[in-house]
């Protein structure tokens, strides 16, 4: 999808992230990543194998939290290692390819984690934190244009998967799960342009602003040209190509 190579910048591989955070701090307390490599057209090629683990905050985790994700004050205190460790454990993964990769995330939330684990930790990686943060793209962000609910609103990564008719596989805030999920997403979302294609005419219906397929409709109004609803396919699968 040319909307997509914007993005990508001809990028072989995709890391695909996913952090769980304390409930007042918002402080990392676990972390997901999963190296995907892509073919020439975007698509996945490859889901590589992942890594987890989890982070000693210096904030409680909060009942919320423990409740929605299943991790303890004692799994932290078990498996838990530093924010530095955990940033050095993403670099060690991403391997040579660390500078080379888009770091993707289901949302913004994730990069807050970030940046308040960074504000409570004395020591780690400044220029890996800024790797990630520099080169982040936000997928639901990016889907969010094309596809939405029936209120416009943006859907949770489960529901955009049931959108392409994939279950999610895993546990639900796993953040190895979700960023596997996550991977998924993405390739459907390239995969599948006629699903999307269909969504989308659904946004454009409900769109307050005139969205760059309908501002082209408008053009060859203005000259006099007949249109159809054929017509308007026809731009819409050029503008997702």
């Amino acid at each position: 999808m040319k909307i997509l190579n914007k993005v990508l910048k001809r990028r072989l591989h995709l890391v695909f992230l996913d952090f769980e955070g304390t409930q007042f701090s918002h402080e990392m307390i676990a972390y997901g990543a999963v190296i995907a490599s892509l073919k020439k057209d975007g698509s996945i090629r490859r889901i590589h194998k992942g890594i987890k683990g989890y982070v000693k905050p210096t904030n409680k985790i909060g009942k919320f939290v423990t409740d929605l994700t299943n991790i303890t004050e004692e799994t932290l205190n078990k498996k838990g290692v530093s924010f530095e460790e955990a940033i050095d454990h993403i670099h060690s993964y991403c391997g040579r390819n660390f500078e080379k990769v888009l770091f993707v995330t289901f949302g913004d939330h994730d990069i807050r984690i970030l940046n308040q684990s960074a504000m409570h930790s004395k020591k780690y990686n400044k220029d890996y934190l800024k790797q990630i943060k520099k080169y982040h793209f936000d997928l639901s962000g990016f889907i969010n244009n094309y596809i939405k609910d029936e209120k416009n609103n943006s859907y949770s990564l489960e529901n955009y998967l049931k959108v392409f008719n994939i279950e999610f596989s895993g546990e639900k805030h796993d953040p190895l799960a979700d960023a596997i999920n996550l991977a998924h997403l993405y390739n459907a979302f390239v995969r599948n342009k006629k699903i999307v294609s269909e969504q989308y005419k659904k946004v454009l219906l409900n769109f307050k602003k005139i969205p760059a397929p309908l501002v082209e409709l408008l053009k060859k109004l203005k000259e006099e040209e007949k249109v159809s609803i054929n017509d308007l396919e026809e731009i819409i699968n050029k503008h997702l190509s």
